[in-house]
């Protein structure tokens, strides 16, 4: 993050804008979840000040009906001024609450009371996670896919100044001159996405309806789209590398039994300068960069030929798996050792080498002392 902020070392700029949104995943969430992870990112890219009011949009499914999340958004500044974080946190977790209140009766009933505190503890925690992936995957799949969309639309159309202070509405994606005049204001703008367990899932199909439907609005230029505007936005994305980090990820498991993108394992195709289809491709680049602690049980290495089979090629994916132990594994009684899975789950954002690996990477000579001390790391090279 600390070069798509500042820029590399050898191409440092004047200013910078760095646009970051984060997507959560199952379990109970509610806004200002991310509190702890902006004030560590913060830290390692050396910002200082921070803009006392946030901007607080609450998402609609339509005009005048129920909410699909929050948005909030707060600006970082460094001393200077001069080069700005723009955090974007989307809590969708709105649309599966009501389903959560409804298995909680089982927590409090007759039945609770007869039920092992070890037991309770498990039979909530599943109650308020197991939830989450059968609604996305089922019922409530367009609903909490838009949510994720809509802040994508909010970070892509709007700047600080031009985001509302507090409103409940819909970005209007049709409106790609927002994009424009955007990328005009702020020509050194950046983008990335953390997402955090589900999370992961949602942000890659987001990404291919979204992407796609663009390609198709430029095809048949229908409901009004200025087809002029969506070519020079498309132009622009194509040109963006897009940094997705994962938390915890769920891709593999998600993926079972899923029909597969269209265009899969054409990388060459569509992603190499002077191919055949290259001005067709979506992205410059999709850096998936995947956390995943070995005992976390709901977590999965991305296998190297995932994209090939499960990620459209216009993405122009690229993975990169990094394997870290968030929670500390002890010796049970000498029984064995042993972790929280829990803790295995949802320590990603609190471990100094993980937040170390996103501001300042690795295999550079800005790495962060946690993860040169506490970090090995392979490179992956071309026959």
């Amino acid at each position: 993050l600390y070069d798509l902020l500042y820029g590399a070392k050898e191409n440092r700029q004047q200013s910078g804008t760095l646009n970051l949104l984060t997507i959560h995943g199952i379990g109970a969430t509610y806004p200002d979840y991310s509190a702890g992870l902006q004030r560590r990112l913060t830290k390692g890219l050396g910002l200082t000040r921070v803009v006392k009011k946030q901007k607080k949009i609450s998402i609609l499914a339509k005009e005048d009906s129920s909410p699909l999340g929050e948005l909030r958004v707060t600006r970082y500044l460094d001393a200077s001024g001069n080069f700005q974080l723009l955090f974007h946190e989307l809590t969708w977790s709105v649309i599966t609450r009501p389903y959560k209140e409804i298995l909680n009766r089982d927590l409090n009933n007759r039945e609770a009371q007869l039920r092992a505190g070890a037991n309770q503890a498990l039979k909530a925690f599943v109650d308020d996670h197991l939830v989450d992936p059968t609604l996305y995957q089922g019922k409530e799949h367009e609903a909490i896919l838009e949510s994720a969309s809509q802040g994508m639309c909010w970070m892509l159309h709007h700047d600080w100044e031009t985001l509302p202070d507090e409103i409940a509405g819909r970005c209007r994606r049709a409106f790609s001159k927002d994009i424009l005049n955007n990328f005009d204001r702020h020509p050194n703008q950046k983008f990335a996405i953390i997402t955090h367990s589900l999370g992961s899932q949602i942000v890659l199909d987001m990404l291919d309806r979204d992407l796609a439907a663009k390609q198709e609005w430029i095809k048949d230029t229908y409901q009004g789209h200025d087809r002029d505007s969506l070519m020079k936005v498309s132009g622009l994305l194509s040109e963006q590398m897009l940094h997705v980090y994962m938390f915890a990820n769920q891709l593999v498991l998600l993926q079972l039994g899923a029909q597969p993108p269209e265009h899969t394992g054409k990388l060459e195709k569509f992603c190499n300068a002077g191919a055949e289809n290259y001005d067709e491709r979506f992205l410059k680049k999709l850096s998936i960069i995947a956390f995943s602690d070995p005992n976390d049980l709901l977590s999965y290495g991305i296998p190297v030929d995932f994209a090939d089979h499960f990620i459209d090629s216009r993405l122009c994916p690229e993975i990169t798996n990094i394997y870290v132990n968030v929670a500390p594994v002890i010796n049970l009684l000498g029984m064995g050792r042993i972790t929280s899975p829990m803790a295995a789950h949802n320590n990603y954002e609190s471990d100094q080498r993980v937040i170390g690996l996103i501001t300042h990477g690795i295999g550079n000579n800005q790495v962060s002392p946690a993860v040169s001390d506490g970090c090995q790391w392979m490179e992956t090279v071309e026959e």
